[in-house]
């Protein structure tokens, strides 16, 4: 299990719909996503094929996600999150290597005017690696993706946010 945590300079709804619903601003390695059905207006069972990362003998095989994922994205209703972990579902067939997600949160706290404290939390099984993959890979993984999702409120984005409340 990794945990990291970095401030973005967005409001908490705008991070949420980012991380629900705009993967491509921020994973270079995203081939496609999609909702594969949605359960409810807060859960939804979602699918993204990655680029096979490569090494020195060529790419690997596209890594497949398949989640059941989970929301709150109201403040008064407590803090707000998007949760996931692996299914199944009968309608999809593999395709690449299938990742097993045990266990995946972000939490969205505000930090701010305008700013959120984004905590990811995961635990993920990309198949096919060895322990010591695991051990030196994933926290760097974890801690890439957190900076990819900051990064992607860019500069303009910043910007325009504090001409339009006068700071």
């Amino acid at each position: 299990m990794w945990r990291g945590s970095v401030e973005v300079e967005a409001p908490q709804a705008e991070l949420l719909h980012r991380l629900l619903r705009e993967r491509e601003l921020w994973d270079g390695g995203l081939r496609r996503a999609a909702v594969v059905q949605n359960l409810s207006d807060r859960a939804e069972v979602y699918r993204y094929l990655l680029e096979g990362r490569g090494h020195a003998l060529g790419s690997g095989p596209p890594r497949e996600h398949l989640l059941l994922r989970t929301w709150q994205a109201d403040p008064s209703s407590g803090p707000l999150y998007l949760s996931s972990a692996s299914t199944e579902h009968p309608e999809v067939l593999p395709e690449g290597v299938r990742a097993h997600v045990h266990a995946c949160l972000y939490l969205l706290e505000p930090s701010g005017a305008a700013k959120t404290r984004l905590t990811h939390v995961c635990r993920t099984d990309p198949r096919g690696r060895s322990p010591e993959w695991h051990r030196e890979a994933s926290g760097l993984l974890l801690a890439l993706g957190l900076l990819a999702i900051r990064d992607s409120f860019g500069a303009e984005h910043r910007d325009g946010r504090r001409r339009a409340d006068g700071s």
